[in-house]
């Protein structure tokens, strides 16, 4: 149940970082095409990109912590011995959930202060491009700890 879930969670991530990307492109070609074809800049597609870039790399942080494909300097860490290596993997885990969970838990700020503010050209809350910590750091949390379940299912010491 909860690995469908996490499954449900993972399809809509993935499906708006496609959206996303696709709105960036959109928008920036649009400002190209009207600055250099017709001479006139549309100030509302800039802010329209930056404001995808932002949630697109937020979210897609947290699919590459899925798929394992953040850099990692594993040169020390592959001449330890296995033990010591899931030791390491499991300190490494665990430092990463408490700075994403403080990290989260100063969102909060962000959110007030995002509130009463709204973008010059969109005229949009910032609230809503600032919601993309809390919920692109949920779901980092979300697969580090996957990840943590999986090295325990995987890994026991004793077959290490």
């Amino acid at each position: 149940m909860l690995l469908k879930l996490l499954n449900t969670i993972r399809f809509i991530i993935e499906k708006t970082t496609m959206i996303l990307f696709f709105i960036m492109v959109t928008s920036v070609i649009i400002q190209v095409g009207g600055r250099y074809i017709f001479n006139y800049s549309i100030a509302w597609t800039t802010e329209l990109a930056t404001f995808s870039q932002v949630w697109l790399v937020i979210l897609g942080a947290g699919i590459a912590v899925k798929d394992k494909m953040h850099a990692g300097v594993d040169v020390l860490i592959a001449k330890l011995s296995c033990r010591s290596q899931v030791i390491i993997s499991y300190i490494v885990l665990s430092l990463c959930l408490a700075f994403l969970l403080i990290t989260l838990w100063g969102t909060q700020q962000l959110l007030v202060i995002g509130s009463i503010q709204t973008s010059p050209a969109l005229g949009v809350s910032m609230k809503y491009v600032y919601m993309v910590m809390p919920v692109g750091l949920s779901y980092i949390i979300l697969e580090l700890i996957s990840s943590f379940i999986q090295k325990a299912n995987i890994t026991s010491f004793k077959t290490v």
